[in-house]
């Protein structure tokens, strides 16, 4: 699914060049979405203070409303989760009950490839919620080169939605590269079971 939203994060500073500015104006002005606080100086004594007074007029202009005009502009008061509802964009990847998982997304020319990472020493099982849709997820185990499909999982809102599990610090890739099969059936993690040997068969 492509995103036509770009949206840009500030550090936590109270300075900004006015060629920056004016810079970010404009892409806010064309439909950039920004995250930061409000500038109110200039970090150089280039031009001063003719500089300072430019960043607070165009910072004015552009904080003094949620938008700008086809862009949005939110203070250091908002949360990402905030500016990700106000502008009905769902995240990149949402981890149920507070699992502690980090993850990572890389996009390529044959799919998403998601790396996820258990942050505990504890074995964890969670739903994770992907901004993909119409492909069939796959695991890829990286200690053991097992690469299977995962053949539960929803889709719903242009996003997937799968129930995982991971050992004591284990970490593994959900990789998105081929279109869903409705025919796969069967469970994400079966219960492993023993074959016994032919010669003890009948004993």
């Amino acid at each position: 699914m492509e995103c036509n939203i770009v949206c840009s994060f500030f550090p936590n500073k109270k300075s900004m060049r006015p060629e920056l500015l004016k810079q970010i104006k404009k892409f806010v002005k064309e439909g950039l979405v920004v995250l930061g606080p409000t500038p109110e100086y200039s970090p150089s004594l280039v031009n001063y203070p003719t500089a300072d007074r430019e960043v607070q007029k165009m910072a004015s202009e552009l904080w003094a409303h949620s938008s700008y005009g086809k862009g949005k502009v939110f203070s250091e008061k908002y949360s990402l989760a905030d500016v990700f509802a106000a502008v009905a964009l769902s995240p990149d990847c949402k981890i149920s009950d507070g699992a502690p998982i980090s993850f990572i997304h890389r996009t390529t020319d044959e799919g998403d490839i998601y790396f996820l990472s258990n942050q505990s020493n504890d074995f964890t099982s969670f739903k994770a919620t992907f901004r993909v849709s119409g492909k069939q997820p796959e695991l890829w185990n990286p200690l053991t080169n097992e690469i299977r499909i995962l053949p539960e999982y929803t889709e719903a809102n242009s996003s997937i939605t799968i129930p995982l599990q991971l050992e004591s610090c284990e970490s593994t890739f959900i990789i998105f590269r081929i279109a869903e099969e409705k025919t796969v059936t069967g469970k994400n993690y079966p219960q492993p079971y023993v074959l016994l040997p032919s010669i003890l068969r009948g004993r």
